[in-house]
């Protein structure tokens, strides 16, 4: 149930990504291009948007991923604009979903402690919140995707492509 859910907050990532306006943008660690989809790195659905902030590489056994392999670290600000409640994790999983070549990444846990409660933290109409998410890579070579869909299994909004050669 849990990789269910791990599986799930990939794909929302990936879809949510993939909403970005066309262009090149450089990220904030220097060594990935994000090849925008999404308007303004932005993908907006009913109730909530979740924008992406950053993407990097962490290599294995570094600062920010204590696992054998390495990870492309996402960040991003889920925005609340309904009176419901939501967390930055459902929101990233009901939204994006993550993806190198034809295979989906998994959640391989987060760049830093301080990301570990938000991300399961109710963000409550009008607030926001910043979280992240690590996600193993199979190569260092193959972009990775980030498609957007209305909802897990809807249509696609948009995707992204992150170059993780750079």
């Amino acid at each position: 149930m849990k990789k269910l859910a791990l599986i799930g907050i990939t794909v929302l990532s990936a879809v949510a990504l993939g909403a970005c306006n066309s262009g090149t943008t450089q990220s904030g660690a220097g060594n990935i291009t994000v090849t925008s989809g999404f308007k303004d790195d932005t993908v907006k659905r009913s109730g909530y948007s979740v924008k992406i902030d950053q993407a990097k590489v962490l290599k294995a056994n570094s600062k920010g991923n204590e696992s054998d392999h390495a990870v492309v670290a996402i960040y991003y600000t889920l925005k609340n604009t309904s009176g419901d409640t939501i967390t930055p994790d459902t929101a990233f999983n009901d939204t994006l979903t993550v993806t190198q070549g034809k295979k989906t990444l998994d959640p391989n846990g987060v760049p830093a402690d301080k990301f570990l409660t938000v991300a399961s933290t109710p963000v409550k109409k009008g607030k926001s919140a910043q979280a992240a998410m690590n996600f193993t890579l199979q190569d260092k070579k193959t972009a990775v995707k980030l498609t957007a869909r209305n909802g897990a299994f809807g249509k696609v909004i948009g995707e992204e492509s992150i170059d993780i050669t750079k």
